[in-house]
């Protein structure tokens, strides 16, 4: 049966100059249940960051970001006998650069590749057709309607007798004179006539089409290589990413913790908890501290 442990009330104190070490003892002792200062007496404020926080918070952040684009969660993380570390940051910004080329240039295949699928779809119904794409403007008396059609159009000939019909698969294009346009479109849209929009592009459709489904396969394979590259880095730096953010996020909160500290401009004081059974080891490990004073007190 759990039972709730008895704890006692912990108060250090001690010189500002030694306070990244009673940080480092706190996050040692692993049992220390700080309390958060309150500014109630404006002459004791609320600690500051360390001045190291900033640029640990910002390794976190890129640490992250580069986790994010290579999706590294730590549940998937490979399994290796833990490491050196080494130097963080300089990790760090090594794969930050290498994986920013990596991945701008999966973006721009794949902004690449998603232009030529916009050319191939705006392309097939007109190389089905067969018309070379200048056929379809610059008439003054014409006007050429193109578009899909979903059955059989019924009446065109009686609202526009002078026309010209081409037609493959469900692609219909038509050349009315413009004055017979509008009866042309009346009796086209009781065939579901869903109008599409002639390429600005001239030449064949057949052979740009062919063309741009050449080039959507060679950039294919290019994103797939692009992919894979960014895989092993995935691989690579997996295990190294996850161990990385909790040793940072760890650093982070050291250098955050005097914000829950009263502090001044020579001295810091901090308020805790620490379970009775333990409490004298734990002052007796932070007053061994140069300069450091902690005592307990019963709950």
């Amino acid at each position: 049966m759990l039972r709730p442990e008895p704890m006692s009330r912990v108060l250090i104190a001690g010189s500002k100059d030694e306070l990244e070490r009673v940080i480092g003892a706190l996050y040692d002792l692993r049992l220390v249940h700080l309390v958060d200062h309150r500014q109630e007496d404006p002459e004791v404020p609320i600690g500051k960051p360390l001045p190291r926080a900033s640029e640990v918070s910002d390794n976190l952040v890129k640490l992250r970001s580069i986790a994010s684009i290579l999706q590294v969660e730590a549940a998937e993380a490979p399994r290796r006998e833990a490491a050196p570390l080494g130097d963080v940051r300089a990790q760090i910004l090594t794969l930050e650069v290498n994986l920013r080329e990596e991945d701008d240039a999966r973006k721009k295949i794949e902004a690449l590749l998603q232009d030529l699928s916009r050319q191939i779809g705006e392309l097939t119904p007109f190389a089905a057709l067969g018309l070379p794409l200048d056929a379809y403007r610059g008439y003054d008396s014409l006007e050429v309607l193109v578009g899909r059609v979903t059955e059989d159009v019924r009446g065109l000939e009686t609202a526009a007798p002078e026309h010209e019909a081409f037609r493959a698969d469900h692609v219909l294009a038509v050349f009315v004179s413009k004055a017979h346009a509008e009866k042309a479109r009346e009796a086209l849209a009781a065939a579901g006539f869903a109008p599409v929009e002639v390429p600005k592009s001239g030449g064949d459709p057949r052979e740009l089409l062919s063309r741009a489904q050449a080039d959507r396969d060679r950039w294919t394979t290019r994103l797939a290589e692009a992919r894979n590259r960014i895989g092993k880095l995935r691989e690579k730096y997996a295990h190294f990413l996850v161990r990385a953010e909790d040793m940072l996020q760890v650093e982070v909160e050291k250098a955050e913790a005097p914000i829950r500290f009263a502090e001044s401009d020579h001295s810091f004081v901090l308020d805790g908890w620490v379970p009775a059974s333990r409490v004298d080891g734990h002052t007796g490990a932070l007053a061994a501290i140069p300069g450091i004073h902690a005592e307990a007190h019963e709950s």
